[in-house]
């Protein structure tokens, strides 16, 4: 998978093609349970600027874990679909 990352932090990544429907889904990662008001926010800025560049929103998918270890089961359950 490709990805970039925005002058804002937020990154990007090109999972292929878009579907026929326009839809993307959204994904946000905090490292802690702690950090859910984060979060939230984060969906909701990526929600926000999906629909801002003409994107229909599919889905959102969140997680809360350590990056480190690279396993994120949920954004690979999208991606292998």
């Amino acid at each position: 998978m490709a990805a970039r990352r925005l002058e804002s932090g937020t990154v990007l990544v090109d999972v292929g093609e878009v579907s026929p429907a326009g839809r993307v889904v959204v994904y946000a990662r905090v490292s802690s349970g702690d950090q859910r008001s984060d979060l939230d926010r984060q969906v909701a800025r990526l929600t926000e600027w999906a629909t801002a560049n003409g994107h229909v929103v599919g889905e959102v998918v969140c997680e809360v874990g350590s990056g480190v270890s690279g396993k994120h089961p949920r954004i690979r359950r999208v991606c292998d679909t």
